[in-house]
Formats: structure tokens, C-alpha cells, sequence
């Protein structure tokens, strides 16, 4: 159980190395090495209710938070661990190579100030013992230079790494907090404010920022921050007529192949199955994403897929938002039937009703856009 002061933890690790995720104490030793909700959550230590609820949660939906463990698990691998140690040492070599460097340099200025190539032919050519010395000098002057070099682009390279995993962390945990309306549409992040939170500094925060702004979620960068796309219904609207156009085009691609015909139904039904085992929880929509990308992951049209993958995010907020309140349930029951009715005409390889019944599922999702975004949107910003 959680402890009430934690250091590392370093059975939390060996627990997700078996695969297993993990409830742990909030704000001690293990809290932010992952993000919250994906291989398991932080608990308050003395919070019984949270605790069982946190439990039963990970029980209902284990094989999932399972399944994103090696996502994560390399983190804590020994190899990537010590070569975390070894940039560290090399960064403590370059200090010391350096200064044996200029000391080389200052003592081979003594021999040869000046010189030029002409001077250099004839010291390497003629054997006398000035010659021979400074033939060494420079051998070693040589040496230490591309030792320094290459030491200099191994740390680059080692850095460029330890930013590329700061940027990636901060922009999951700022797309989960998006998408959970923990951040509001119109709110502005403030770069300071970021940097105190993750404890790092600018060039991972501002790498995180661009990645959301490809997203098509920031409107606009500034020196001190960003801010968020302002919400609008009717923008809502369009999102979801652009996904249904695109999916529609889509589908024809992906179903010319019988074989792929076949796999799809089977993607199709999988995850239809684990929208229904969850339909109750936040897992619904991971699933019902999944369920509209498969078409796109056969279609073999890489400018699809990415313009997909650009509006889902805004999608998935704006579906979100239109599922809270007392129909949320009803609303989602009623998608799945819509799922099973795509996935029937399927089997019947009858492409029309499919698309028929594609454009009647997004239609829907419109009709409910206009009908109550307003309200459950205004009820889900007052509830964050």
C-alpha cells in the first residue's frame, strides 16, 4: 500500500517490469515519473475511498493500463540508466580534456609561434631533435583535438535525447490535462509557470508547446507562453464534417483488398468489444478512437492518416465534452449501436450501406454538437 513518505520506490519499477501497474503515494518519490492514469495512478496515502476506487478501476480495465506498461518500462532499464551515468561522466571528461587541451596548446606555442606550412615541411622533414619534439607536440595536440570533438558530439547527441523524452513527457501530460478539461479552451500557459511545474527548463517546455500547436490546439505563440484555441460551437461542427469526409473517402481505399477486408472486421470487432467492457469509463473514447483509425491505418494514404491524426485530439475534446451530463451514457450506447450497424455492412460487403452508415454515425454527433455544446460545455469548464 502507499506509503505516506516515499523516496524513489524502486518497487514500483520491478512491479511494471512483471507487467503490473501500480497505485502510489501523490507528491513523494515515484509521483511524475509517468504520467497519472496510464500504468497506474497516484493516491492520497491516507484516502481510503480514493484508494478502493483506484483499485477496482485498474481491476475493471487491467489488460489495458497493462498493455501501455512498455511504453514506459525502458525508462527504468539499466542500459538506459547507465548511459544517464555516462553522459554525466563524459560532461565531467570534457572539463578535464579541456583544460589539458589549452595547456598543450599554451606549452606548443613556445616551440613553433607562427607557424605556417612551409615551416611545418621542414620540421617534419629534416631529423633534428627540434624537429622530432615538435612532431610529438603536435601528434598529441592532434589527438586531444578529436578526442574532444568526439566527446563534444557525444554529449550533443546524449542531450538532444534527455530533451526529446523532457518535450515528449510534457506534451502527454499537457494533452491529458487538455483533454480532461483540467486545461480550458482560451486559457493561456504560461512558460514560467511550466518550467516551475516540470522543473526543467525552456527548451523542452517550448518543444512540448509546438507539438500541441500541430495539433492545431494552441492558436497562437508568444515569448512568455501560448494560448489555446477559443472554443466555438460551430467550430465543434466543422471538425466533426471534416472527419466524416475524410473517413468517408477513406473507407473506399481500405476496403478494395479482401484481405484487408477481413483484418479491419476483426480490428473493428475488437474494439468494439473493449468500448463495451468500458463504456462507462474514460477508456470508451481511447477505444472508439481506435475503432474510426483503423479504416485510416489501411488506406496506404499517408496525408490521410496525418489529417486524421492532426483533428483527433480537438475531436476527442469536443466528444468529451458533448458525452458529460445525464445522456452521456445513452449518447454512448447509442454510438456503439451505430459502430455494430458499420461493422454488419461490412461483413455484407456492401460498401454503400457502410458509407451510409458512417455518414449517419457523424451525423448525429452534429445534431448533438448543435443541440447541447453549449450547455454541457459551459457545465464541464465550471466542473474542472
Amino acid at each position: 500500500m502507499p506509503s505516506r513518505y516515499e523516496t524513489f520506490g524502486l518497487v514500483y519499477a520491478e512491479a511494471l517490469s512483471q507487467g503490473l501497474p501500480v497505485i502510489y503515494t501523490r507528491g513523494q518519490g515515484f509521483d511524475g515519473q509517468i504520467p497519472d492514469g496510464e500504468v497506474g495512478y497516484s493516491v492520497k496515502y491516507n484516502d481510503v475511498n480514493e484508494i478502493t476506487e483506484k483499485i477496482i478501476l485498474i481491476y475493471n480495465n487491467y489488460d489495458s493500463y497493462s498493455s501501455k506498461i512498455k511504453n514506459y518500462i525502458d525508462k527504468f532499464n539499466w542500459e538506459n540508466i547507465a548511459d544517464d551515468y555516462k553522459m554525466i561522466y563524459d560532461s565531467i571528461m570534457i572539463k578535464k580534456w579541456k583544460i589539458k587541451f589549452w595547456i598543450l596548446l599554451y606549452r606548443s606555442s613556445f616551440f613553433l609561434p607562427n607557424l605556417n606550412q612551409y615551416h611545418i615541411s621542414w620540421l617534419f622533414f629534416n631529423k633534428n631533435p627540434i624537429s622530432q619534439l615538435w612532431e610529438v607536440q603536435l601528434k598529441f595536440l592532434i589527438k586531444y583535438v578529436i578526442f574532444y570533438i568526439n566527446i563534444l558530439n557525444l554529449r550533443k547527441n546524449k542531450m538532444k535525447i534527455i530533451k526529446d523524452l523532457l518535450s515528449e513527457q510534457i506534451y502527454k501530460i499537457l494533452k491529458n490535462d487538455i483533454i480532461n478539461s483540467k486545461i480550458n479552451f482560451g486559457e493561456v500557459l504560461v512558460n514560467k509557470n511550466l518550467q516551475e511545474r516540470f522543473e526543467v527548463s525552456s527548451t523542452p517546455i517550448r518543444d512540448a508547446i509546438l507539438r500541441l500547436k500541430e495539433d492545431g490546439i494552441i492558436e497562437e505563440i508568444t515569448r512568455s507562453g501560448a494560448k489555446l484555441i477559443d472554443f466555438d460551437p460551430n467550430f465543434a461542427c466543422e471538425v466533426n464534417q471534416l472527419i466524416m469526409t475524410i473517413t468517408l473517402g477513406v473507407i473506399e481505399y481500405s476496403l478494395e483488398n479482401e484481405q484487408n477486408r477481413k483484418e479491419i472486421i476483426d480490428n473493428l470487432n475488437k474494439y468494439i468489444d473493449l468500448q463495451q467492457n468500458n463504456v462507462s469509463t474514460d477508456l470508451y473514447y481511447e477505444y472508439d478512437y481506435h475503432f474510426h483509425k483503423t479504416f485510416f491505418d489501411y488506406s496506404n494514404n499517408k496525408l490521410l492518416k496525418d489529417l486524421f491524426k492532426k483533428y483527433n485530439l480537438i475531436n476527442e475534446i469536443l466528444v468529451k465534452a458533448y458525452h458529460k451530463g445525464a445522456f452521456s451514457l445513452e449518447i454512448r450506447m447509442a454510438c456503439l449501436k451505430d459502430h455494430k450497424n458499420i461493422i454488419k455492412s461490412i461483413e455484407e460487403n456492401n460498401i454503400s450501406k457502410t458509407l451510409d452508415s458512417v455518414k449517419k454515425h457523424y451525423l448525429r454527433a452534429d445534431k448533438l454538437f448543435k443541440k447541447n455544446i453549449k450547455i454541457n460545455w459551459r457545465s464541464c469548464c465550471n466542473n474542472s
